[in-house]
C-alpha cells in the first residue's frame, strides 16, 4: 500500500506540473496575442511591421490555436490582412520583394475575401511597373546617345507602345517617336546626299572603274528603295551603263 501511495503521489505530482506547464503555455501564447494587438491598436507601427509581429505569433506559438482556438483564426485572419496592407506599402515605396506576386497569389487561395484588396494591390504595382518603364523609355529618347542613334530609342519607344497599348503617355510617346523619325530621316537624307556627292565626285578621278561605278549605284538603289536620291542616282547609273556600252562598242571597232 505503501508503495501505491508513494506512486499515486508521483503521478499526482507530474500531472498538476504538466497542467502548470500547460497553463504556463497559454498564458504565454494569450500574452503574445495581446501585445500583438496592442502593437497593431498602437498606431505606430508601419504594416509591414505588423504584418510581421502577426507572423511571429503565430510561428512562435503554434499552440495558439490550440489553447485559443478563436484568437487563434485571429490571428491569421489580421497576418494575412496586414501582409495585404504590408504589399501596398512596399509597392508604392519600391521596397517590393522579388516573389511578391506568388505570395499574393497564395493568399488568393487562403483567404478569398482578400481579393478585392489584392487587387488593387496588383493594379497598383502595374501602374509602378509602367511609370517605371516610361521614365526609362523618355530618358532614352532624351539622351545624347539618341542624337547619335535615333534607332534605338525609336525601337525602344514601340516596344512600350506594343506593351502597354492603352497607356496614358501614347501621345508623348508618339511625339518622341516623331521627333527621332525626323533626326532620323535627317541623318539618311544626309547619308544618302553624300553617297551621291562621292558617286559623281569619283566619275572625275583617272582610274575610276565603270563597272565599279555601276556596282555602286546598283548596291545603294536595292538597299535605298525609298530613298529620295533613288532618282538621281538611278539617272548617273544610266549613264554608267550608256558609257560601258561605248566603251565596249569603240573596244570592239579597234579589235
Amino acid at each position: 500500500k505503501l508503495e501505491r501511495k508513494r506512486r499515486w503521489r508521483r503521478l499526482t505530482r507530474c500531472a498538476a506540473a504538466a497542467i502548470v506547464g500547460l497553463i504556463g503555455l497559454a498564458g504565454t501564447d494569450l500574452l503574445a496575442f495581446q501585445r500583438a494587438s496592442s502593437f497593431e491598436n498602437g498606431g505606430e507601427g508601419a504594416p509591414p511591421a505588423v504584418a510581421r509581429r502577426w507572423s511571429e505569433v503565430l510561428e512562435w506559438h503554434p499552440s495558439l490555436s490550440l489553447f485559443w482556438p478563436a484568437l487563434g483564426r485571429e490571428a491569421r485572419q489580421k497576418r494575412d490582412e496586414w501582409q495585404v496592407r504590408a504589399a501596398g506599402v512596399q509597392v508604392a515605396n519600391g521596397t517590393a520583394p522579388a516573389d511578391l506576386n506568388a505570395r499574393l497569389g497564395r493568399l488568393k487561395d487562403q483567404a478569398p475575401h482578400l481579393t478585392p484588396a489584392i487587387r488593387q494591390v496588383e493594379a497598383a504595382q502595374a501602374q509602378t511597373k509602367h511609370d517605371e518603364r516610361w521614365k526609362t523609355v523618355q530618358a532614352e529618347a532624351l539622351s545624347l546617345a539618341a542624337l547619335d542613334d535615333p534607332a534605338a530609342p525609336l525601337s525602344t519607344i514601340d516596344a512600350f507602345l506594343r506593351e502597354y497599348p492603352e497607356t496614358p503617355r501614347r501621345a508623348d510617346a508618339l511625339a518622341l517617336a516623331r521627333s527621332l523619325k525626323n533626326d532620323l530621316a535627317q541623318r539618311r537624307t544626309a547619308v544618302e546626299r553624300q553617297f551621291v556627292d562621292d558617286l559623281i565626285r569619283s566619275e572625275s578621278l583617272p582610274t575610276v572603274s565603270l563597272t565599279d561605278q555601276i556596282e555602286r549605284a546598283r548596291q545603294f538603289l536595292a538597299e535605298h528603295p525609298e530613298s529620295a536620291a533613288r532618282e538621281q542616282v538611278n539617272s548617273r547609273l544610266e549613264i554608267y551603263l550608256k558609257r560601258l556600252d561605248e566603251h565596249d562598242i569603240d573596244q570592239a571597232r579597234h579589235f
